[in-house]
């Protein structure tokens, strides 16, 4: 009845031989048994012979995603795990064991790690693997789940010890990578082929957290008190600039506003000197015309009168030539010496 099963056996085989290719298995010892265990074996195919209708229930199936390993008196019987489908074994000498040789995927706990700056930070990841030896993996660990997880534990404490807060968030798939080709080295010698291993979360702890927090709210209240402070003296040394350029152009205006009076000034001065000039220039060409003509300046007296006379004043100011007072005089005094003889009255008249 075997051949019936040499169909679903050749798709298993082949991909079992493919990793095997990959990777060595351990070497296959034949296994000898004693006097007592070869008459078990005997009185076993006895009763297998004797009482096979009753046995068919001892035809045991394994998946196509499983491999069996046979144990014989609990020694490994063949060299190669057995492939899927239907075998049959010897009642109470054979025992099958069925291996799971699917990716499986293993939740790595999180654990607390301090990293080369001395920060708690907190990793969690996961780890995918396969089997790919059945014997290795059946004969040459134990609780193989738990060995990886706490290999991988280990290996993720010894990679983000090395490295800084910041190179493990820029490198966190190269991270994963080195870890996964560790591990993959590690549990080679166990059967098994670690396929992927991804870091869900590296963040600071709580109290790193908020340690960071506190860092980074002092650094933005020093640079905002730096800030202000430059700004302060920025706009103290653009005010004082500011004021030296106003009190410059103050200091400016007010030289060129003494410099124009000056010079307005001094115009005004020589152009009052000029008027002078000319009017001196003309009193002195009238006063030659005047002396000229005896009448001239009579009628000029006249005139003089009559613009005084049209005034309303109370006073009035006549002028009178001070040439003649001295011919005055003279005569008055000439008539006083003529008339000291004569009465009072005589004089008046």
């Amino acid at each position: 009845m075997e051949p019936q099963f040499e169909t679903k056996q050749i798709p298993v085989t082949t991909v079992m031989s493919d990793a095997q290719t990959a990777k060595p298995s351990l070497p296959f010892v034949e296994p000898t048994f004693n006097a007592s265990e070869e008459c078990c074996i005997c009185g076993g195919r006895f009763i297998f012979c004797m009482c096979f209708p009753f046995m068919c229930g001892q035809c045991q199936t394994i998946e196509a995603y499983e491999s069996g390993v046979v144990l014989r008196m609990g020694k490994r019987l063949q060299r190669d795990a057995l492939p899927g489908g239907m075998h049959f074994v010897v009642p109470c000498v054979d025992n099958l064991v069925k291996i799971d040789i699917r990716e499986t995927m293993y939740d790595l706990p999180r654990q607390n790690v301090v990293t080369r700056e001395g920060l708690s930070i907190i990793v969690d990841g996961v780890l995918y693997y396969k089997v790919f030896d059945a014997n290795r993996a059946l004969f040459d660990v134990s609780n193989l789940k738990g060995c990886i997880g706490q290999m991988a534990l280990t290996k993720v404490r010894e990679t983000i010890a090395t490295r800084t807060y910041e190179q493990i968030q820029l490198e966190r798939t190269t991270i994963a990578e080195s870890l996964r080709v560790a591990l993959d080295n590690e549990c080679e010698r166990w059967g098994i082929d670690v396929t992927r291993l991804l870091l869900t979360e590296v963040n600071l702890s709580p109290a790193m957290q908020l340690a960071k927090q506190a860092e980074s709210e002092a650094k933005l209240r020093a640079v905002a008190g730096m800030a202000e402070a430059e700004g302060l003296a920025g706009r103290s040394l653009i005010a004082a600039n500011n004021n030296a350029k106003t009190e410059m152009i103050a200091a400016e205006n007010a030289a060129r506003i003494k410099i124009i009076e000056a010079e307005a000034a001094a115009r005004a001065k020589v152009v009052e000197a000029e008027g002078e000039q000319k009017s001196a220039t003309g009193f002195k060409n009238a006063a030659e015309i005047m002396s000229q003509a005896s009448g001239t300046l009579q009628l000029r007296f006249l005139q003089t009168l009559n613009v005084i006379g049209s005034n309303k004043a109370s006073t009035i100011m006549v002028p009178y030539d001070a040439s003649n007072l001295s011919s005055m005089v003279s005569s008055m005094r000439a008539n006083e010496r003529a008339n000291e003889g004569r009465p009072l009255l005589d004089q008046v008249q």
